[in-house]
């Protein structure tokens, strides 16, 4: 998943819950990783960053991330992601519905 610079561990997912309604995982990105743009369609997307950061990109709008912050993506709406600080960048993510 983009060349390598992204891990993903499913925490869970239908599989483990028997519902779609959401999923989550914990996602990590090497430092200077493009998250292009991109869209989840009927999904809703949540990143709780744990450490790292950079900027994200949703529909128009720019803005900066980092530990502690929560960012939303609401389904179906373009949006992209540079990873800016030096290590790794650790989030929590959940789509809802899976998806």
């Amino acid at each position: 998943f983009l060349n390598g610079k992204v891990s993903v561990r499913i925490l869970l997912d239908e599989q483990a819950t028997g519902s779609n309604a959401m999923a989550l995982d914990l996602i990590e990105f090497e430092p200077g990783t493009d998250a292009p743009r991109h869209q989840h369609d009927g999904s809703a997307e949540l990143l709780y960053t744990i450490e790292g950061g950079g900027k994200l990109s949703v529909g128009s709008e720019t803005m900066d991330f980092g530990p502690e912050d929560t960012s939303h993506v609401p389904p179906n709406q373009p949006h992209a992601a540079k990873f800016t600080t030096a290590g790794k960048t650790v989030a929590v993510q959940i789509y809802a519905p899976a998806g």
